[in-house]
């Protein structure tokens, strides 16, 4: 019994191994990548560079002026950036919230046609007739670093084609839930996008924190409508020779739940 055991046992283990191989290896590859050194040339925000930052909305009454408020602090060295709000299907005064606390609202009502996707793909064809140089998506549960609408701009003043930011969870020690999620955000959104980067590869697209220059959206324009719509825009980026850069010292912060409920 013993030795039938073993021999049902060796051919198992064999295959589990070799199914851990794959990771195995992106794994050293993004952590050897994340410790390369990649810099762009250091200068000043573009008086005339325009950025729009779009904030797509869907009942978020209660986070949005929090979300504007942390983008208007940001943008400060920035003159020439607007924040819009797209309030996508909303039942609630998110649209009323975000006008007062200073955001441009467009609504967007389509029963049929829900999600971010659709959402963000209303927003562009609407603002890339408005001669913006650039565009920067965040969500509306979301605050950002101080220097992240500057960092965007620095990029893009590089040559860069699109811009991923860092994406952490917000206040990560309040809850052990949270704790954990940092954790793992921290090796799915900071580590891979940053080893793929070192490496001279697309860090890739994480859905919040994100930026496109307004040539790339002109060459690739905005179709993905999945709920996996970033990695769909990315893989569309990609296939297209575009390449997405990691910002590493700037982070958009969202918010995660403390628990089931």
């Amino acid at each position: 019994m013993i030795e039938e055991f073993r021999q049902i046992l060796i051919p198992v283990g064999a295959v589990a191994t070799l199914a851990t191989v794959p990771g195995a290896l992106e794994l050293l590859l993004v952590s050897s990548g994340a410790a390369r050194r990649r810099t762009i040339h250091k200068t000043n925000p573009v008086e005339s560079f325009s950025l729009a930052v779009i904030v797509p909305a869907h009942n978020e009454e209660a986070l949005i002026g929090r979300c504007i408020t942390s983008l208007d602090a940001s943008a400060l060295s920035v003159p020439r950036c607007s924040v819009i709000v797209v309030a996508d299907n909303c039942t609630d005064s998110t649209a009323e919230r975000a006008r007062e606390a200073g955001a441009r609202v467009l609504i967007r009502e389509n029963a049929s046609l829900r999600g971010k996707g659709y959402a963000l793909r209303f927003a562009f064809e609407v603002l890339i007739a408005e001669e913006f140089d650039a565009f920067l998506v965040v969500d509306a549960d979301s605050v950002v670093s101080l220097n992240l609408v500057s960092e965007v701009v620095r990029w893009f003043d590089a040559g860069a084609d699109a811009i991923q930011a860092r994406y952490r969870v917000m206040r990560p020690l309040s809850k052990n839930r949270k704790r954990l999620m940092d954790v793992a955000l921290l090796a799915f959104n900071v580590l891979r996008p940053k080893g793929r980067d070192g490496w001279g590869l697309s860090a890739g697209i994480l859905g919040n924190g994100f930026a496109l220059n307004r040539q790339t959206l002109l060459d690739v324009p905005y179709s993905a409508e999945s709920i996996v719509e970033d990695l769909e825009y990315h893989l569309l980026l990609v296939a297209a020779g575009r390449k997405v850069r990691f910002a590493d010292a700037a982070t958009v912060y969202g918010d995660m739940p403390d628990d089931d409920a």
